[in-house]
């Protein structure tokens, strides 16, 4: 019976009202200002990454983000900051509060050590609070605040990539092709094809905005916390 009603939830599911109500948390209306069509194409193509590719990785992460979501969303509302952004350690780290990567980023949000100490953790020989989740959230509410500050409001998508490329390498590439007008300057960069972004870059929004759309809806694509 759970199998049918999972079957039946995914029946009616549709990405396009999904995706409409993820951009809204940033003040985008896509009546008016319609997402990029490769770009929705692109959150599909991740959509079935997360849920039949690595379908084992999410189900674990999504198991292993049960304990922490509740502080993560508490802490973005208290910074402000739209709760979409919750989703970002299952990309960043599946929710592992101790993971370090081959760069040296370390806990649930991927802090490099300098990264961390810029906003407030102590990272040194003898304490490194990048693996306290509640201290690591707090800092990534003020980078990510500080990451929407330098690239607007209505270029949020530019401040998710931004998490992965690095603030000045991005702003690099934005004055290089972006359209300052546009609510898509991510994509418009993402699209010029002249390598300034990384492939790795250009696929960490979608990938990003797809586990937002998993995660949201766990019920639909039979996600269980068992």
């Amino acid at each position: 019976a759970a199998a049918a009603s999972a079957a039946d939830l995914r029946a009616e599911f549709d990405l396009d009202r999904e995706l409409s109500r993820l951009v809204a948390q940033f003040g985008v209306d896509t009546r008016t200002r319609p997402i990029p069509q490769r770009m929705r194409d692109e959150v599909e193509h991740f959509v079935t990454f997360w849920t039949e590719d690595k379908r084992g990785f999410t189900e674990r992460a999504y198991r292993r983000g049960q304990p922490h979501l509740e502080m993560i969303r508490r802490e973005l509302r208290a910074a402000q900051l739209p709760e979409v952004f919750c989703y970002l350690p299952f990309i960043e780290s599946g929710y592992r509060t101790e993971v370090t990567s081959t760069a040296s980023a370390r806990g649930l949000w991927q802090f490099m050590p300098s990264t961390g100490r810029a906003h407030g953790l102590q990272v040194d020989e003898n304490v490194d609070e990048r693996t306290d989740p509640l201290l690591a959230t707090r800092a990534a509410c003020s980078y990510i605040n500080s990451l929407l500050n330098m690239f607007g409001p209505n270029a949020f998508l530019c401040a998710v990539a931004a998490y992965n490329k690095g603030e000045n390498g991005m702003a690099r590439c934005l004055k290089k092709n972006g359209n300052w007008r546009s609510t898509w300057k991510f994509w418009d960069v993402a699209s010029a094809g002249d390598g300034c972004l990384k492939q790795e870059t250009i696929e960490y929004v979608p990938r990003f905005l797809a586990a937002a759309v998993v995660l949201r809806r766990p019920e639909v694509f039979g996600l269980t916390t068992d």
